[in-house]
């Protein structure tokens, strides 16, 4: 039955409400007249949402932010809903759901007000108290994440899903890779659902034939040797790229490849680039000048530090990664790092053959020269120091015929291959 004003004494809206009659306005699902009533689909879809929004565990959001999403907190009354909705949701969750009060340690099992913010909020629909602006609610996940999926794949999505899994996600930052779980094991519920419909087999059959079906994709790198990656701090991880989204200030302990630590560096992060085994945070030191790239697994801690933040504006990543990531080697000159060049070179009939089907550049050619068993492939490039290891690699299977400094700079260092053995 809905509560109306009559029901309660003509004094209601000067006392404190009772036990009894606090209880039932936070614990009902009916309201103080008609005029506050809603739809079980309305209260159904706007606490769907607040699912969808709940931040993870340590980055808790109030009840306000939240509301702002969804409609205005700064009306009471919808206000009002989302503390209810929250304490409901508390309710049914439990422990997975931690709800608490700004400065208190202590998680809440459910939603508390004195009966004189009821009556503030709900009876005479006035602003939020300065009590709750001072002390405001805070939502987020327990640890173990949200046990809700929050997302229903269609069939694109679960393939799609699916097949991310297995070409491997070992190149993105372990946190994403946490982050990703619950989309893989719903994408594997969904895609055996979907064969049991489609095949009218059991749920265990259905699940062994999505298996099956995952173990038919796979993923193989180029032909560059796998390298094992080295084990990044979960922790720096994920300052470095909360850093990164709010161009905050880190203070970092680095050790460089000669072993040598440096303590309390102040950066500023500009840009996280994957290559291969190896992942690189670009960044720019205080009092130096330019973007430089430190190796994510040198990194011995990071930490979000107050300051202003120093952005380079004359670094741009494309043009950066053009040059590439090693550093320049001495007998090139250094201005050519980056710049494109004409790459020229003699390459057998199997390298040939497969450097049509995977070419160099949009603008190579390939022609035949007949008498040589062989190609003559050209192609315009940026020149890099890895394209040097790339060159090297190629061994006896192509001759570099231009530019000159490339011959030469190659020339150099098969020399001293050539002393080693």
């Amino acid at each position: 039955m809905a509560i109306k004003k009559q029901d309660y004494p003509s004094n209601i809206f000067n006392r404190e409400l009772s036990q009894a009659e606090y209880d039932h306005l936070i614990d009902s699902d009916d309201d103080l007249d008609d005029s506050y009533k809603e739809s079980g689909l309305e209260q159904l879809r706007r606490q769907w949402q607040l699912i969808k929004l709940i931040p993870p565990y340590q980055r808790p959001k109030t009840t306000a932010t939240l509301a702002d999403h969804i409609g205005n907190s700064k009306d009471p009354s919808f206000l009002r809903k989302i503390q209810r909705d929250i304490t409901q949701l508390k309710k049914v969750i439990g422990d997975d759901l931690l709800v608490k009060r700004r400065g208190r340690s202590e998680e809440m099992e459910g939603y508390q007000e004195s009966s004189a913010h009821v009556k503030q909020k709900i009876i005479k629909g006035r602003s939020i108290s300065k009590m709750n602006r001072g002390n405001p609610m805070e939502i987020s996940w327990g640890k173990s994440g949200p046990p809700i999926k929050a997302a229903n794949l269609s069939h694109s999505e679960t393939i799609a899903f699916g097949v991310l899994k297995q070409i491997g996600v070992d190149w993105m930052p372990d946190t994403m890779q946490e982050a990703l779980k619950p989309y893989f094991n719903e994408a594997f519920e969904e895609a055996a659902l979907q064969v049991e419909n489609n095949r009218g087999v059991s749920s265990k059959k259905s699940a062994s034939m999505t298996k099956k079906w995952l173990n038919k994709i796979r993923y193989l790198p180029s032909r560059d040797i796998v390298l094992i990656t080295p084990k990044l701090s979960p922790q720096v991880e994920f300052n470095v790229l909360e850093a990164l989204l709010n161009e905050f200030l880190l203070e970092i302990d680095y050790t460089n490849s000669a072993g040598m630590n440096a303590q309390g560096i102040i950066i500023s992060p500009h840009a996280l680039v994957r290559r291969g085994s190896r992942t690189y945070l670009f960044a720019k030191r205080r009092g130096s000048d330019g973007v430089k790239p430190y190796l994510m697994s040198r990194i011995k801690s990071a930490k979000i530090t107050i300051g202003q933040f120093d952005l380079d504006k004359n670094f741009n990543l494309e043009e950066r990664l053009k040059k590439g990531i090693a550093r320049p080697d001495l007998h090139t000159p250094i201005e050519l790092y980056g710049e494109l060049i004409d790459l020229k070179f003699w390459a057998n009939k199997e390298t040939g053959f497969w450097l049509k089907e995977t070419p160099l550049s949009n603008n190579q050619t390939v022609t035949d020269t007949y008498h040589n068993d062989g190609f003559i492939i050209s192609a315009s490039v940026h020149m890099m120091e890895e394209l040097i290891w790339w060159l090297r690699s190629m061994g006896p299977n192509i001759k570099i015929l231009g530019p000159k400094f490339l011959v030469t700079r190659v020339k150099l260092d098969l020399a001293k291959v050539n002393q080693l053995y």
